[in-house]
């Protein structure tokens, strides 16, 4: 217990950036039922509570004294409460007028997204003032012209809701944009496009969008192999729409995918490349200018990358520490973590429901806080034995405190991680130092034809050595589905073996046993005998799935062409994988009685554009 304590006192932010994550989760979940007014008065009121006793804020000396500790966290979560309803943009008042408009400005947010033949961009709703009054996504049908992010549209159009998924097999589009404060859409023609103002030059955006396009030009020219060139965009920028779905199959499969995704790896390298050339030239022997240089170029290359939120992250972090070491102050990195997390919530409170950011925070979390006892479990003797002993304990701490998430999410768990990310890592870092020679040395011919080598030769292995794994049998675990509580349940028996372990906290067993015995009881609760009856439109057909808990039937008709009998089979594998049994039936005609109501093959309506979900018993 004393370990957990000390860790506790020394990090402020952590405890703060917990209370902050449970006042956002308020917002989200309980809006409806709380008035803002309340819990604006509730923070002013503790404002005057807090000053009024004349508390300090001392790591050391309101933690655990409980009355202090209480107001200074309730302020906090109370905080992040209000700043969310105010970044919410379904509550400026402006935002709710646009909404009954039929004409709209709109400014490109991103490059776009091609499918079934529309262009879908993210964009800012503008006034005649240009002031930003909300996000929505516009998509253009039989767009000729592509729009770059910085470009200013003056479209005719209506703002429409995003619809909701129709299928558990689906992606649920409404909740990805929602995490994203997207709650609209616009769907025009392109002939109700037109172009109210391109990109300024000058502009920040557009500086650093000419840079990316420069950098991916010249690895272009330098890097002559496509699946090598694809790769090293992807490890060095971010870039991964061109790369093969197999390969990224494989990359899945093995639990290496984090390798393209840019992150902390990548930045680390990027921070330690600079730091050593800058060391090299004199007018950067100041201590506080090579730091400044550093940390510009460190944010430079975070926006060329897109501005994900492993990097951000990386890229605060590490700001943290320059500063630090430029003023010689005690650094604590899971404070340095936790002040990166907070920071990024205060700007934008939306990020907590990104994916890529619980999963970033989570995994380097785990390896600040586990890799250490993992890694002194064994004492290795060699060299080799260290690197094999250290990547190990860096890879099961991370898996660990990512599990719950990645099963709740992707319903899947690679088996041989351990092996795999052993030869990724060295590889994919090989691979990267050797992209960045190949922008630094792109007008050296020999020393060009060097890196191009080292970069095909490592990549080519790299993807070869992936696949190898990824093919043998067992590779995956595939899980049905988790549900959230589910993923609670893991978290939580996670949270107490290591409570019992590692903080060596012996009554963690009677929290392990309690929350066992609620689990065991929502599971109860949970279950109910009835069937799920989906209907399924497209192209003037309609088909029905029959799903209980542990089978499936699907009733198909043979009017479908065969391509759309391979779509939907594939939809409905997705959800259906582990079911104890998959059936099809085929006919040209069928008819379901179920509770008194009958259901045949005659298509009531056409899907619009796509397949159609409804849920039409239960």
């Amino acid at each position: 217990m004393k370990s957990l304590r000390n860790t506790l006192r020394e990090t402020i932010f952590m405890r703060l950036c917990i209370c902050f994550c449970v006042g956002i989760l308020a917002y989200r979940y309980l809006s409806e039922y709380l008035n803002l007014l309340i819990a604006l008065l509730c923070v002013a009121f503790l404002i005057v509570l807090f000053i009024y006793y004349g508390i300090k804020i001392n790591a050391y000396h309101f933690t655990f004294r409980k009355q202090n500790g209480l107001i200074v966290f309730l302020t906090t979560c109370l905080f992040a409460f209000a700043l969310s309803y105010f970044q919410d943009q379904r509550n400026n008042i402006l935002y709710v007028q646009t909404l009954q408009a039929k004409s709209f400005i709109l400014m490109i947010e991103n490059e776009g997204r091609i499918k079934n033949n529309k262009v879908s961009h993210e964009a800012k709703l503008l006034n005649d003032n240009n002031k930003i009054l909300g996000s929505a996504i516009i998509s253009i049908k039989n767009k000729k012209n592509r729009y770059l992010p910085g470009d200013t549209l003056s479209v005719d159009g209506e703002l429409i809701p995003i619809d909701s998924k129709k299928h558990p097999a689906e992606f649920d589009y409404k909740n990805y944009l929602m995490n994203k404060g997207i709650y609209h859409q616009i769907i025009i023609d392109s002939t109700d496009v037109k172009v109210w103002k391109h990109q300024q030059s000058k502009s920040l955006k557009s500086m650093v969008i000419s840079i990316r396009k420069q950098l991916i030009e010249t690895l272009a020219n330098t890097i002559k192999n496509k699946e090598s060139f694809e790769m090293a965009t992807a490890l060095l920028l971010g870039e991964r729409a061109d790369i093969d779905k197999s390969t990224m199959k494989s990359y899945s499969d093995t639990g290496t995918i984090h390798i393209i995704s840019v992150s902390g790896l990548h930045v680390g390298i990027i921070y330690f490349v600079f730091s050593y050339a800058l060391k090299l030239v004199k007018i950067f022997k100041n201590n506080y200018l090579r730091t400044s240089v550093i940390i510009l170029f460190i944010w430079l290359y975070a926006c060329i990358t897109g501005l994900p939120a492993s990097v951000i992250r990386s890229a605060l972090m590490i700001s943290f520490l320059c500063i630090g070491k430029a003023i010689n102050s005690k650094t604590n990195t899971m404070n340095h973590i936790a002040a990166s997390a907070f920071l990024i919530l205060c700007i934008d409170t939306n990020y907590l429901f990104d994916i890529g950011f619980q999963l970033s925070y989570l995994a380097v979390i785990g390896i600040v806080y586990l890799q250490k006892p993992i890694y002194n479990i064994y004492s290795p003797k060699t060299i080799i034995d260290q690197y094999i002993w250290l990547t190990f304990s860096v890879s099961i701490a991370a898996q660990l405190f990512t599990l719950p998430l990645c099963m709740y999410y992707f319903h899947q768990f690679p088996n041989y991680f351990l092996l795999a990310n052993l030869l990724a890592i060295p590889l994919s870092s090989i691979a990267l130092y050797a992209s960045i020679a190949c922008l630094l040395f792109s007008k050296i011919q020999y020393l060009n034809t060097l890196c191009d080598w080292v970069v095909n030769v490592s990549i080519t292995t790299l993807n070869s050595f992936l696949q190898l794994m990824a093919d043998l049998p067992g590779a995956v675990y595939h899980s049905n589905y988790w549900s959230v509580y589910d993923a609670i349940y893991c978290a939580i028996l996670i949270s107490t073996l290591l409570l019992w372990f590692v903080e060596k906290i012996r009554t963690a067993f009677i929290l392990l046993l309690s929350c066992s015995i609620v689990y065991i009881g929502v599971l109860m609760v949970e279950e109910h005998p009835h069937h799920h009856l989906w209907k399924y439109y497209n192209n003037g057909t309609t088909h029905y799935s029959l799903e209980s808990k542990d089978s499936t039937v699907h009733f198909i008709s043979k009017r479908l062409k065969a391509y759309e009998l391979n779509r939907f089979k594939q939809n409905c594998e997705q959800y259906y994988r582990n079911k104890q049994v998959y059936k099809i039936i085929d006919a040209s005609h069928f008819m379901l009685d179920i509770k008194n109501k009958l259901y045949a093959d005659t298509a009531q309506q056409n899907a619009f554009h796509s397949s159609h979900y409804e849920r039409v018993c239960l």
